[in-house]
C-alpha cells in the first residue's frame, strides 16, 4: 500500500514537470516570436526608409530612424543597421553614397556609447546629437571632396535638420509599434508621427512596381482605406494629403497624388458607415474623379488598378486588427466603448469596495446590537448582591450550614425579600425586616447594612448596565445607518453601468434629428422620479439651450417633466456637458417670522428650510430651554447637527435620536430643545413629521384646518427617547405650518390654547406663506399688549405644484423610452422608542 502511494507520487510529479516544461517552452515560443516579430518589422522599415531620398539630394531618415531604434530598441539596431545599408545599396549605383551612409550610422554608434554613458538620452539629447552626427560626417565629406560651394553647405544643413525632425517624429511612432500592447489611447500627435513614418517607408518604396503597378501607390491607398474606416473623412483627408506630400518629396513626378490621396481620403471617410464596401467605393471614385482628367488614358487605368489593388488588400485585412486600432483612436466608436468599458470597471470596483466597507460597517453594528444581550440580567445582579451580602455576614457564621445548605431556597428569599423591600423604602431597621429573615438570622445588626450596601452597588451597576446596552444600541444603529448609506452609495455609482446601450442611442438620435450636435449621451438612470442623463456637445451652448430645447424633448421622451441640474463648459471652445434630471412634481415657497423675548437680539429658537437630496425637503424647528444665548446655541446645535445628518443620508428617525445623544453627552448641565421636524417628499408631497417636546403644527387645506400633534419629552433630557413618526399626504396650496411656544402659549387667558390658535388661523385669509407667518407672530405679540414674554417663531410653508419652465417638445415618430417606476411605499403612523 505505501509502496502503491510512493509510485503515485512519481507519477504525478513527473506529469507535472513535464507539463512545467511544455508550458515554458510554449511560453518561451510565444515570447521568440513576438520578439523576432518586432525586429524583423523595424528592420524592414530601415531597408525602405534607406531607400528614401528627397529630391535624389537628401537622405535624413535613414540616421533619424536608427537613431530612434538604437535608444528604444537596442537589441533590433544591429538587423536595423544592415537593412538599412541593404536598403541604400538598393536604391544607388554611386558606392560613395552607401559608404557616406555607413560612416553617419558608425559615428552615430560612437557618439551614441559616449552620452550614453554620462546621462539619458532623452527627446531632446537625440534629435542633438543626430544633427551633431549627420552635420560632422557629410560636412567632412563636403569639405574632403573640396566643397566649398555654398549649394552644398546648404544641403549638409538642410539634411541634418530634417534628420534631426524626423528623429523627433519617430521618436513618438517607433514606441507605438514595438510596444507589445496598448494601455492607453494613442495620442493626435502621435497618429500625426505614424502617418509620416509611414509616408516616409512610401517615399523609400518608390521605384518598385509588380506589372507597371506601383507598389508605394498601392499602400499609399491602403494606408487612406485603413484610416478613412477607423477615423472618418478628417483623418483619411490628412492621411492622404501627408503621405502625398511625401511621396511628392521623392519624386516630383507624383506630385498629383496629393490631390488623388487627399480627394480620395475625403469621399472614403464620409462612407465610414458603410464599413469596407463604403470606404472602398469612396476611394474608388475619388480617384477615378480626379485622374480622369489626365489626357494620358494609360495613367487613369493603371491609378485604378492601383485603387482596386489596394481596395482587395484592404478587403482581405481582418476586420479585427482595424477595430483594435480604432480602440486607441480617439473620436471613434471603439475608442468611446473602451473608454466606456474603463469607466464601467472604475465604478465596479469602487462599487465593490463600497459594499465591502458598508458589509463591515454593517456587521459592526449588528456586533453591537448582538452585545446588548450579554449585559447582565436584573436577576443577575440580584444574585450577585445576595452572594456579596452573605460573603460579607454568613462566611464566619455557626450557622452557615443550615442556612446555605439545608436550607439554602428559604434563605436566598428570605435575603431576595429584604433587599425588595429596601428598593421600595429605603435603608431599614432590623426589626422593620421580613419576618423570615429575622427568624432565620442571628447577625441582623450586619446583615441589614450588608443588603443596603449591596443594593446600592447593584443600583449602581444596573445604571451602566443600562447605559451600556442603550449606548451599544445607539451605536449599532448608526453604525447600521453609515452601512446603508454607502450601500445607497453603491448602487448610485453602479446605476450607469445596468443602463442600455440602445436607450442612449434612442436619445442621441432624438436630439440629432433636431439638429443638435451631440458627442455623447450618458444615462446614468432612468427610474422614476430619478431620472439622470449626462448629454456632451462639442460646443458650448449655455444654459438656454439646454432648458429650452434639450429639456423639453427629454421630457417628452422620458415621460416625465426634466430639468438642467447643472452645466459643466470646458475652457475655450471644448465640449460642454450637461446633467438633466427628474422635475421635482412640487415645490416649497416658505415664510418664516421671529420675535426674541423681550425685545432681545437673541432668540432661543432656530429653524431651518433644507433640501437635503434624493427629493426631500425638511423643515424644522427647535426651541432650546429658557431664553437668550444658552437657548440660542442648544437649539442651533440640534438644528445643526440634524441639518448635517439628513444632508449626509442619514435615516431621519436615527437622526433624531443621534442629536438626542450627542445633546445628552455634550454637557453636565441639563441641556434641551424641542424639535419639530417636517420632512416632505417633492415627488409625492408624502410629508413625515416627527415631534420630540414639540407644540401642535398646523395644516391648512383652503377653508379647514388640521392639527399635527405628537408626544414625547424634549431631546437631551432622556437617554430613551420616544416619539411619535406622524404620516400624512400633502396636496398642492396647503398650507404648513409649524410654531414655538412662544405663539402656541401666547393666549394665557384660556386653557384651550390649541383650539384657539386653530381658529386664528382659520380667519387668515392670506395664502402668501410669508404674510401669514408675520401676522401670526403679530397676533401672539398684540395678544401679550405689544410685549414678547418668550421666543416666538413661526415657519410657514406652502406646498405647489412645479410648473415647467418650458412646454414639452414632441417630436412624431419618436417613442418613449422603456424604464423602471419609481417604488412607492405604504404611509402610515408609528410610535418610535429608543
Amino acid at each position: 500500500m505505501a509502496k502503491q502511494m510512493v509510485n503515485d507520487r512519481r507519477v504525478r510529479w513527473g506529469a507535472n514537470w513535464v507539463k512545467g516544461i511544455v508550458d515554458r517552452s510554449r511560453r518561451m515560443s510565444q515570447h521568440f516570436s513576438l520578439v523576432w516579430g518586432i525586429r524583423i518589422l523595424l528592420a524592414a522599415i530601415g531597408f525602405f526608409l534607406g531607400r528614401a531620398w528627397i529630391v535624389g539630394l537628401l537622405s535624413p531618415f535613414s540616421l533619424a530612424y536608427y537613431a530612434v531604434v538604437l535608444g528604444s530598441r537596442r537589441t533590433a539596431a544591429p538587423l536595423v543597421f544592415l537593412s538599412t545599408l541593404a536598403g541604400v545599396a538598393t536604391v544607388s549605383e554611386d558606392p560613395h553614397r552607401v559608404f557616406v551612409v555607413l560612416t553617419t550610422l558608425t559615428a552615430y554608434r560612437m557618439v551614441f556609447g559616449w552620452l550614453s554613458r554620462r546621462q539619458r538620452l532623452g527627446s531632446v539629447e537625440v534629435p542633438v546629437a543626430v544633427i551633431g552626427t549627420d552635420i560632422l560626417v557629410k560636412g567632412l565629406d563636403a569639405a574632403i571632396a573640396g566643397g566649398g560651394n555654398p549649394f552644398t553647405w546648404a544641403v549638409v544643413g538642410l539634411d541634418a535638420v530634417l534628420a534631426g525632425i524626423l528623429s523627433m517624429i519617430f521618436l513618438q511612432a517607433i514606441p507605438v509599434l514595438s510596444h507589445r500592447a496598448r494601455v492607453r489611447p494613442l495620442r493626435a500627435e502621435e497618429i500625426l508621427c505614424l502617418v509620416i513614418l509611414f509616408g516616409s517607408v512610401l517615399t523609400g518604396m518608390q521605384g518598385i512596381a509588380v506589372h507597371g503597378v506601383s507598389l508605394d501607390a498601392v499602400l499609399s491607398r491602403y494606408l487612406l482605406l485603413i484610416f478613412a474606416v477607423i477615423g472618418g473623412s478628417g483623418l483619411g483627408a490628412a492621411v492622404g494629403v501627408v503621405t502625398g506630400i511625401l511621396m511628392t518629396l521623392g519624386n516630383m513626378a507624383s506630385i498629383y497624388e496629393i490631390g488623388v490621396l487627399a480627394f480620395s481620403g475625403l469621399l472614403a471617410g464620409l462612407l465610414q458607415e458603410g464599413k469596407k464596401i463604403g470606404v472602398g467605393l469612396g476611394a474608388m471614385i475619388g480617384s477615378i474623379l480626379l485622374t480622369a482628367y489626365s489626357s494620358d488614358w494609360h495613367q487613369v487605368s493603371l491609378g485604378l488598378q492601383e485603387t482596386v489593388a489596394a481596395f482587395l488588400l484592404f478587403a482581405l485585412t481582418p476586420s479585427a486588427w482595424i477595430d483594435y486600432a480604432a480602440r486607441f483612436t480617439p473620436g471613434t466608436r471603439e475608442y468611446a466603448g473602451v473608454r466606456q468599458d474603463y469607466v464601467r470597471r472604475a465604478r465596479d470596483m469602487m462599487a465593490a469596495r463600497i459594499r465591502e466597507v458598508s458589509e463591515v460597517f454593517d456587521e459592526l453594528g449588528q456586533a453591537f446590537r448582538g452585545a446588548e444581550r450579554s449585559t447582565r440580567e436584573p436577576e443577575d445582579l440580584l444574585n450577585e448582591a445576595v452572594e456579596r451580602s452573605a460573603r460579607m455576614v454568613c462566611a464566619s457564621c455557626a450557622r452557615r450550614n443550615v442556612c446555605w445548605e439545608r436550607d439554602f431556597y428559604a434563605t436566598y428569599r428570605a435575603m431576595a425579600d429584604a433587599i425588595a423591600l429596601m428598593d421600595i423604602d429605603g435603608p431599614i431597621q432590623s426589626r422593620d425586616a421580613p419576618d423570615d429573615l429575622r427568624r432565620r438570622c442571628i447577625r441582623m445588626e450586619r446583615m441589614i447594612p450588608a443588603l443596603w450596601q449591596s443594593l446600592e452597588v447593584i443600583r449602581r451597576d444596573a445604571f451602566w448596565n443600562r447605559q451600556i446596552r442603550e449606548s451599544r444600541e445607539l451605536v449599532g444603529a448608526q453604525l447600521e445607518g453609515v452601512s446603508q448609506i454607502m450601500t445607497n452609495l453603491a448602487a448610485e455609482i453602479q446605476r450607469e453601468v445596468n443602463t442600455a446601450s440602445e436607450q442612449e442611442e434612442h436619445v442621441l438620435a432624438a436630439l440629432e434629428h433636431i439638429g443638435l450636435h451631440i458627442q455623447q449621451v450618458d444615462i446614468i438612470s432612468l427610474e422614476e422620479g430619478k431620472v439622470s442623463i449626462e448629454i456632451t456637445q462639442a460646443m458650448c451652448t449655455g444654459h438656454e439651450e439646454s432648458a429650452k430645447l434639450i429639456a423639453p424633448l427629454l421630457s417628452d421622451i422620458v415621460g416625465e417633466p426634466i430639468s438642467v441640474e447643472r452645466i459643466h463648459c470646458s475652457r475655450g471652445e471644448g465640449p460642454c456637458t450637461v446633467s438633466f434630471t427628474s422635475s421635482k412634481s412640487f415645490a416649497i415657497r416658505a415664510g418664516v417670522a421671529s420675535a426674541a423675548k423681550g425685545g432681545a437680539t437673541l432668540s432661543g429658537d432656530s429653524y431651518t428650510l433644507l433640501d437635503v437630496g434624493n427629493g426631500k425637503f425638511a423643515v424644522a424647528i427647535s426651541d432650546g430651554m429658557g431664553n437668550g444665548e444658552r437657548a440660542q446655541a442648544e437649539s442651533k446645535a440640534a438644528v445643526g447637527m440634524l441639518e448635517q445628518l439628513l444632508k449626509a443620508g442619514f435615516d431621519e428617525q436615527l437622526s433624531v435620536r443621534t442629536v438626542n445623544d450627542v445633546l445628552m453627552l455634550r454637557s453636565k448641565d441639563e441641556m434641551y430643545a424641542t424639535l419639530d421636524l417636517a420632512l416632505v417628499d417633492l415627488f409625492t408631497a408624502r410629508t413625515e413629521f416627527l415631534k420630540i417636546g414639540a407644540v401642535p403644527s398646523f395644516v391648512k387645506r383652503d377653508g379647514d384646518v388640521f392639527v399635527i400633534q405628537g408626544r414625547g419629552l424634549p431631546i437631551g433630557i432622556l437617554d430613551n427617547l420616544s416619539f411619535d413618526a406622524i404620516e400624512e399626504t400633502l396636496k398642492p396650496g396647503d398650507l404648513l405650518i409649524m410654531v414655538s411656544d412662544g405663539v402656541f402659549e401666547a393666549a394665557r387667558h384660556t386653557e384651550e390654547r390649541e383650539a384657539w390658535l386653530l381658529r386664528q388661523i382659520a380667519r387668515i385669509e392670506s395664502r402668501d406663506p410669508q404674510e401669514v407667518a408675520d401676522l401670526l407672530v403679530e397676533m401672539a405679540v398684540r395678544m401679550n399688549r405689544g410685549e414678547v414674554p418668550d421666543d416666538t417663531t413661526v415657519v410657514v410653508a406652502r406646498i405647489d405644484p412645479a410648473e415647467p419652465e418650458w412646454a414639452t417638445i414632441h417630436l412624431p415618430g419618436v417613442p418613449k423610452l422603456r424604464r423602471p417606476k419609481r417604488p412607492t411605499d405604504d404611509r402610515r403612523v408609528v410610535g418610535v422608542s429608543g
